[in-house]
């Protein structure tokens, strides 16, 4: 509506308007947070998880090596 002493439309009624677009910006960098979050634990898991399985490797490897009485040949 139209402000009697200016002529100009009012501000009534933005707030709300105002809240949505910050509410969404915010709540969308509050999950890309979130989600890189998620994908450096996954990252790290990953790293840990191929880092344990090579040393099982090196392990068994050197086991078999030693041959079945348990000392080098």
């Amino acid at each position: 509506m139209p402000d009697r002493h200016t002529g100009r439309a009012s501000d009534d009624g933005s707030a709300p308007a105002e809240f949505v677009m910050v509410g969404a910006v915010l709540v969308l960098l509050v999950l890309s947070v979130l989600q890189l979050g998620l994908a450096l634990h996954v990252r790290n898991t990953v790293t840990d998880a191929a880092a344990e399985g090579a040393g099982m490797r090196r392990s068994a490897e050197d086991r078999s090596r030693a041959g079945p009485s348990g000392h080098g040949s």
